[in-house]
């Protein structure tokens, strides 16, 4: 989710105020919370609703993380502040590194003179609000999870959180690499070997990885296959190419593409042995990463891999090429054309915008924003809606809404644009905007769509 401060523009013209502060409940607060106010009837399971976790107040006044919700079906009032947790100079939002959980609540606010801030975790039932304070020390980082389990760590210590009773065990889970629909590819604490593949529902250390290659300091890219047999790790460079020339990587210049060899490493996750590949990309140098590499581009299947190669055609030119490795024999069998084969489209999920077929073609006209979420898909209902116009929506940076959150079947988004909440149903195709109460107008936002269970 987006945690972008809200850009001060003239508000539109909407009809009355469609909120109410605290839905008439008294303060039910548990311990860590300083006020909460819960509805007076549970939301019913499969009700939609948006948790919206703003950062009210500014540096003059007394800064408070706060909670509000906005449920679309309540047409009187769609949005109701819940909770006040309490001040902080940050916003509440999901836990870092688990994209699928709502329910588990990050606030980071200041902790006295022996650190900079202090965190808490907090666990939240939208369908009544009951919230429970799970953690409450210096940092929380969410590693991934499970059915009830999340593997995250705690105060640098690996930990398994059960958010059905509250309570934390130990793991020996540092960090996950990547995830295979069965197992987890994990770095391993205080462990013999390094790496390994975790069970993430058992908790057990399925086969222990002495031989996998450790990645490249400045971040790998590491894929599994289908099966979760092999495992592809790309990110590291020849030696040749790392050799410093005045504190820069040889021959490569800010913002001018030079061809890099790149190592490319298939590895067998059951026999714990490996074969490298040196595809050539084109690349620059960075200043916080060494090097900017263009590719190489990567396909896997569940018989072979594919991954782009940079070739001199007849009259010497460098031109893609897709190069294919069978997994069984970790030998190539085959150079195409980049042009003669295109990967499969992956299955769109809501993270990635599920665009609606009435939005497909303006969606097509923007250029996309990488710090915001959903961008292209936002403008584009927004100008189906007539909110704004097409010419002010192609304008680089003209636009700035606070954040564009989309329920879980991505069917559904609530953004903030001025002064002003708006809800698109893409199944519908409606919209209604709600105007914002005067505490919401200067805040940071973080929001998660939720889907009562």
């Amino acid at each position: 989710m987006n945690k972008l401060l809200i850009y001060l523009l003239p508000a539109l013209a909407i009809a009355g105020p469609a909120f109410s502060q605290t839905d008439g409940k008294e303060n039910t607060a548990p311990k860590g919370v300083r006020e909460l106010f819960k509805p007076k009837q549970p939301h019913p399971s499969g009700s939609l609703l948006f948790a919206i976790f703003p950062r009210e107040g500014s540096f003059k006044t007394q800064m408070m993380a706060t909670a509000w919700e906005f449920v679309p079906s309540n047409e009187a009032n769609p949005l109701t502040k819940r909770c006040i947790f309490g001040p902080s100079h940050w916003n509440a939002d999901t836990l870092y590194g688990i994209d699928d959980e709502s329910s588990v609540i990050r606030l980071q606010h200041k902790d006295g003179k022996s650190s900079p801030y202090g965190v808490r975790l907090y666990g939240i039932d939208y369908s009544t609000w009951d919230i429970r304070t799970y953690y409450q020390g210096k940092q929380a980082i969410g590693l991934g999870k499970v059915g009830e389990k999340i593997y995250m760590k705690i105060d640098n210590s690996p930990k398994v959180l059960n958010t059905k009773t509250g309570k934390f065990s130990k793991s020996s889970v540092n960090s996950v690499l990547t995830k295979g629909s069965e197992n987890w590819l994990v770095e391993l604490s205080g462990e013999k070997s390094k790496f390994g593949l975790l069970n993430p529902k058992s908790g057990e250390i399925v086969n222990q990885l002495k031989n996998f290659p450790t990645p490249y300091k400045f971040g790998a890219e590491i894929s599994l296959d289908p099966a979760g047999n092999y495992a592809l790790i790309l990110g590291d460079y020849s030696a040749a190419n790392l050799k410093n020339n005045g504190g820069f990587p040889l021959g490569l210049q800010f913002g001018k593409k030079s061809p890099l060899n790149q190592k490319l490493t298939l590895y067998n996750l059951k026999t714990d042995t490996s074969t490298d590949f040196m595809p050539t990309v084109f690349a620059s140098a960075g200043s916080g990463r060494p090097i900017l590499a263009d590719g190489p581009e990567l396909h896997l299947s569940e018989k072979e891999f594919r991954f782009t190669n940079l070739a001199p055609d007849k009259e010497g030119k460098l031109q893609k090429e897709w190069v294919v490795v069978d997994f069984k024999t970790q030998k190539e069998t085959g150079r195409v054309a980049y042009s003669s084969w295109k990967a499969p489209v992956l299955e769109v999920t809501a993270e990635v915008s599920k665009v609606p077929d009435y939005l497909i073609k303006l969606t097509a006209l923007f250029d996309g924003d990488v710090y915001r979420k959903h961008y292209n898909l936002t403008l584009a209902a927004m100008v189906h809606h007539k909110i704004i116009d097409l010419k002010t929506a192609k304008e680089p940076g003209k636009v700035r809404f606070d954040f564009a959150s989309l329920s879980p079947d991505g069917n559904h988004l609530l953004t903030a644009y001025q002064n002003s909440f708006h809800y698109f149903d893409f199944v519908n195709k409606t919209h209604r905007a709600v105007a914002k109460p005067p505490e919401l107008r200067n805040a940071s936002m973080g929001v998660t769509g939720v889907r009562i269970p």
